[in-house]
This record gives C-alpha cells, structure tokens and sequence, in this order.
C-alpha cells in the first residue's frame, strides 16, 4: 500500500494535469494581482482616506481572489474548481485501463490496496492542485495590502450577519481565510474522488 501510494503521488504531483491546473489557477491569481490588488495598493498610498476618514483603506483579506465577490478572476476559477480538481488525478484509472496498465498493477498488488491509493492521491492532489493558485494569490494581496480588520458597515464584505463564522471575519480575518483554505481543500480533494469515481465506469 505505502509504495503504490508513494508511486501513484509521483506520477500525480509530475504529470501534466497537475502542471496545467496549477498553470491555469496562477494565470488566473496573476491577472487578479494585476487588475485589483496593485490597484488597490496604488489607492492605499494617496492621502484619499485622510480625507475622508469613514473609509478604510483596502486591506489584504477583502481583496484577495476569495475575498471580494465582484472580481472576474475569483469567479472564473471557483466555476472552472472542479476541472482543476480533477486534472492532476481525477481521469487515471480510465488511463490505466485505456492503457492496459490496470493489468500488470492486478498482477503485481491486490485490488483493495491499489483502489484505496488511488483514492488517496487524487484527494490530495486535487487539494494541492487548487490550494496552490489560492495561496499565491493571497500571498500577493498580503505583501501589497495592510492586514487589516474588515469592518462590518462597509457594504463590500463577503460576509453578512446571516452567514456561517461571520465574527471570526470581523474579529480574526485570517483565521477565517485558514479555515476558508481548509474547506477548499477538503471540497477539491473530494471532487477528484468523484471523477475518480465516474472513471471506474470505463471498467
């Protein structure tokens, strides 16, 4: 069990799924950094909130790709989240099938042990293969933009009183996006196990 799985990650994390979801996803971050957190950054640095004081200046957890719901960027990606999920891994049992690999795998393994691999890799490197756009980009925001508290008057949150966890994003911002990280992860992983699932069709 632990050489397949040891195997099987390998041939996730090298091949070329993983390489074009993680491709793609960090497209997608650099062009958010591009046409909203630079901008945001420029505006922070003019002397428009010592003017207006009410305002906040834009601050890292409410303008990275998962923290503002008006940016094209963070939309495109979470509708296109499935495919990216399942690129790396989701599709290789209808490979090896397709390939004949399946055969030689039988012959030198058991069945159970190959199957429960499988399952384990294509979690993890949907997981990785989404985290990883989603990290960058955040890191971008948090190297440009103050990480600041958001204030629940301003009308561009993400989050209303009538949502999960609403507090720890007002009061702990970035124990919100952890566990926002985290539910992203898990939902990606899963989504790969389901294609995987789909796949076992061509059997």
């Amino acid at each position: 069990m632990k050489q397949i799985f040891k195997t099987e990650m390998k041939r996730a994390m090298r091949g070329n799924g993983m390489a074009l979801s993680i491709l793609i996803g960090i497209l997608l971050g650099t062009a958010h950094v591009i046409q909203e957190i630079i901008p945001a950054y420029r505006a922070n640095l003019t002397n428009f909130y010592n003017e207006f004081p009410i305002l906040s200046p834009h601050s890292a957890v409410e303008t990275w790709m998962a923290g503002s719901p008006s940016n094209l960027e963070g939309f495109v990606f979470f509708l296109i989240l499935p495919i990216l999920a399942s690129l790396p891994f989701g599709t290789s049992y209808f490979d090896d099938c397709k390939g004949g690999l399946i055969k030689n795998i039988y012959m030198r393994t058991k069945r159970e042990d190959y199957l429960k691999a499988k399952y384990v890799v294509a979690f993890l490197s949907g997981g990785i293969a989404v985290l990883v756009p989603l990290i960058f980009n955040l890191m971008c925001s948090l190297v440009l933009l103050p990480n600041l508290a958001p204030l629940s008057t301003m009308g561009e949150n993400i989050l209303t009183p009538l949502m999960l966890f609403y507090k720890i994003f007002f009061t702990h911002p970035m124990i919100y996006t952890m566990f926002f990280l985290v539910l992203q992860f898990l939902m990606a992983g899963i989504l790969a196990c389901v294609c995987l699932s789909v796949s076992f069709l061509s059997d």
